[in-house]
């Protein structure tokens, strides 16, 4: 449930920011390996065996499990998340909504909007998975939306922004180098970029399911609708 505060957003981060309250993780192994799993870097996230895979968040792709080893990885002890869309003109005029698969903790967020600066995050996480017809941030534009995030985030704090790879009329886009450069020039330190694997190879087809009974023709322009096999989680230290 929200609980609003009109006094605790910096005009142009977007309509809102929900601050959460997420708690001490008890099994922090569960989420973070410490070995890791045999050839893979502890910078590519696996989806568990049974873990939730349907999105944490309305307008993203971030798997609900993804979200519960965030908070296991970058807030153990428990702490406040702010969680915002961002920083293209589309995403910030969208309010965060958790999904009905979204942890029991993004129940209790505090919804934040007004005028007055958001103070005392321990992390910052952006949804910044590209939206069909969004124009790009402008370098300025996501540099100034990353400096004035930042001011709310305690110094050594976190702040994340996941995204992933897009296709539109100009051919295949990739927000990450864009992002890391703006957040670096808006003063952030570059810490890590993590790769969140979301199709258990294994046991999923790459091509979602479609029962419908078709004869497309020899040469089709259309390719079948593939589901999203990895998204990038760009972590930066305030």
């Amino acid at each position: 449930m929200y609980h609003d505060n009109h006094h605790g957003r910096v005009p142009g981060l977007g309509r809102t920011l929900i601050k959460v309250p997420v708690p001490e993780t008890v099994n922090p192994g569960h989420f973070v390996l410490d070995g890791g799993s045999p050839g893979i870097g502890h910078s590519v996230w696996l989806p568990p065996a049974g873990g939730p895979a349907a999105p944490a968040v309305g307008e993203s792709e971030l798997p609900t499990w993804a979200l519960m080893r965030i908070a296991a990885q970058f807030l153990p002890d428990g702490g406040e998340l702010g969680v915002v869309h961002g920083p293209g003109p589309a995403r910030t005029a969208l309010d965060v909504i958790p999904t009905d698969w979204a942890p029991e903790w993004m129940n209790h967020s505090t919804l934040v909007h007004g005028a007055e600066p958001v103070r005392g995050l321990d992390a910052a996480l952006v949804i910044a998975d590209p939206l069909e017809y969004e124009p790009p941030a402008t370098p300025e534009v996501a540099a100034a939306y990353f400096r004035a995030l930042s001011g709310g985030v305690r110094p050594g704090g976190v702040v994340l922004v996941h995204t992933h790879q897009a296709t539109d009329q100009a051919g295949m886009l990739d927000p990450s180098g864009p992002y890391i450069q703006a957040a670096r020039h808006a003063g952030l330190g570059y810490l890590q970029h993590f790769v969140i694997v979301h199709t258990r190879l294994l046991a999923e087809p790459l091509s979602a399911r479609d029962h419908a009974e078709r004869n497309p023709p020899r040469h089709a322009k259309t390719q079948p609708r593939h589901r999203r096999v990895h998204s990038d989680l760009l972590a930066f230290q305030v």
